[in-house]
Protein backbone atom coordinates (compact mmCIF):
# COMPACT_ATOMS: atom_id res chain seq x y z
CA UNK A 1 0.00 0.00 0.00
CA UNK A 2 1.35 3.41 -0.96
CA UNK A 3 0.21 6.67 0.59
CA UNK A 4 0.82 9.82 -1.39
CA UNK A 5 0.57 13.20 0.26
CA UNK A 6 0.82 16.28 -1.89
CA UNK A 7 1.07 19.85 -0.69
CA UNK A 8 0.96 19.10 3.02
CA UNK A 9 3.29 20.74 5.46
CA UNK A 10 3.69 20.51 9.20
CA UNK A 11 4.31 24.23 9.58
CA UNK A 12 1.32 26.37 10.48
CA UNK A 13 0.72 28.99 7.75
CA UNK A 14 4.43 29.04 6.87
CA UNK A 15 3.86 31.61 4.13
CA UNK A 16 1.50 33.82 6.15
CA UNK A 17 2.60 37.26 7.23
CA UNK A 18 3.09 37.77 10.96
CA UNK A 19 1.01 40.54 12.56
CA UNK A 20 0.84 42.09 16.02
CA UNK A 21 -2.40 41.69 17.98
CA UNK A 22 -3.19 43.30 21.33
CA UNK A 23 -5.15 41.18 23.83
CA UNK A 24 -6.51 42.37 27.15
CA UNK A 25 -8.66 40.38 29.56
CA UNK A 26 -10.30 42.56 32.25
CA UNK A 27 -11.71 40.70 35.25
CA UNK A 28 -13.58 43.30 37.34
CA UNK A 29 -10.87 45.92 36.83
CA UNK A 30 -7.91 43.54 37.15
CA UNK A 31 -5.96 42.60 34.02
CA UNK A 32 -5.61 38.84 33.66
CA UNK A 33 -3.92 39.41 30.28
CA UNK A 34 -2.51 42.63 28.85
CA UNK A 35 -0.07 42.00 26.03
CA UNK A 36 0.75 42.27 22.37
CA UNK A 37 1.48 38.98 20.60
CA UNK A 38 2.50 37.88 17.14
CA UNK A 39 0.18 35.63 15.13
CA UNK A 40 -0.20 34.61 11.52
CA UNK A 41 -2.30 37.10 9.58
CA UNK A 42 -5.77 35.67 9.02
CA UNK A 43 -5.65 33.34 12.02
CA UNK A 44 -8.75 33.38 14.19
CA UNK A 45 -9.22 35.41 17.34
CA UNK A 46 -9.74 32.16 19.22
CA UNK A 47 -6.34 30.90 18.09
CA UNK A 48 -4.78 34.18 19.26
CA UNK A 49 -6.50 33.89 22.65
CA UNK A 50 -5.23 30.34 23.12
CA UNK A 51 -1.65 31.66 22.79
CA UNK A 52 -2.00 33.80 25.94
CA UNK A 53 -4.48 32.07 28.27
CA UNK A 54 -6.78 29.13 28.84
CA UNK A 55 -10.14 29.51 27.09
CA UNK A 56 -13.19 27.39 27.97
CA UNK A 57 -15.73 27.38 25.14
CA UNK A 58 -18.35 25.34 23.36
CA UNK A 59 -18.85 25.21 19.63
CA UNK A 60 -22.27 26.43 18.56
CA UNK A 61 -24.08 27.25 15.34
CA UNK A 62 -22.86 30.85 15.83
CA UNK A 63 -19.23 29.99 16.58
CA UNK A 64 -17.20 29.50 19.75
CA UNK A 65 -19.29 30.41 22.80
CA UNK A 66 -16.74 31.45 25.45
CA UNK A 67 -17.70 30.41 28.97
CA UNK A 68 -14.43 30.96 30.78
CA UNK A 69 -11.10 32.72 30.41
CA UNK A 70 -8.03 32.12 32.55
CA UNK A 71 -10.01 29.86 34.89
CA UNK A 72 -12.77 32.45 35.48
CA UNK A 73 -16.12 31.18 34.25
CA UNK A 74 -19.28 33.13 33.56
CA UNK A 75 -22.26 32.54 35.86
CA UNK A 76 -25.87 33.67 36.34
CA UNK A 77 -24.78 37.25 37.11
CA UNK A 78 -21.69 37.87 34.94
CA UNK A 79 -20.51 36.98 31.44
CA UNK A 80 -17.44 37.52 29.27
CA UNK A 81 -18.20 40.44 26.91
CA UNK A 82 -16.07 40.66 23.77
CA UNK A 83 -14.93 43.91 22.16
CA UNK A 84 -12.90 43.97 18.95
CA UNK A 85 -11.19 47.17 17.86
CA UNK A 86 -13.21 49.13 20.42
CA UNK A 87 -16.62 47.83 19.31
CA UNK A 88 -18.91 45.32 20.99
CA UNK A 89 -18.53 42.08 19.02
CA UNK A 90 -21.06 41.21 16.36
CA UNK A 91 -19.88 37.59 16.05
CA UNK A 92 -18.03 34.93 18.01
CA UNK A 93 -14.28 35.24 18.64
CA UNK A 94 -13.45 32.51 16.11
CA UNK A 95 -15.22 34.56 13.42
CA UNK A 96 -12.61 37.34 13.57
CA UNK A 97 -9.50 37.12 11.40
CA UNK A 98 -6.40 38.73 12.84
CA UNK A 99 -4.80 41.67 11.02
CA UNK A 100 -2.04 44.05 12.06
CA UNK A 101 -3.15 46.07 15.07
CA UNK A 102 -6.29 44.09 15.89
CA UNK A 103 -7.35 44.78 19.49
CA UNK A 104 -9.24 42.15 21.46
CA UNK A 105 -10.76 43.08 24.82
CA UNK A 106 -12.68 40.72 27.08
CA UNK A 107 -14.50 42.25 30.05
CA UNK A 108 -16.25 40.33 32.80
CA UNK A 109 -19.53 42.26 32.81
CA UNK A 110 -22.69 42.06 34.84
CA UNK A 111 -25.75 40.73 33.04
CA UNK A 112 -28.37 43.42 32.67
CA UNK A 113 -32.08 42.71 32.84
CA UNK A 114 -34.04 44.16 29.95
CA UNK A 115 -37.63 45.22 30.72
CA UNK A 116 -40.20 43.93 28.28
CA UNK A 117 -42.29 47.10 28.29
Amino acid sequence: MVTLTIGCTSQENSSAEIVNVFIRVDYLGQDLVNETIEVAQGSSGLDAMKKVTEVQYQDSAYGAFVQGIGGVESDDSYYWALYVNGNYADKAIDGYEMDEGTEILWKFEELQAFPLS
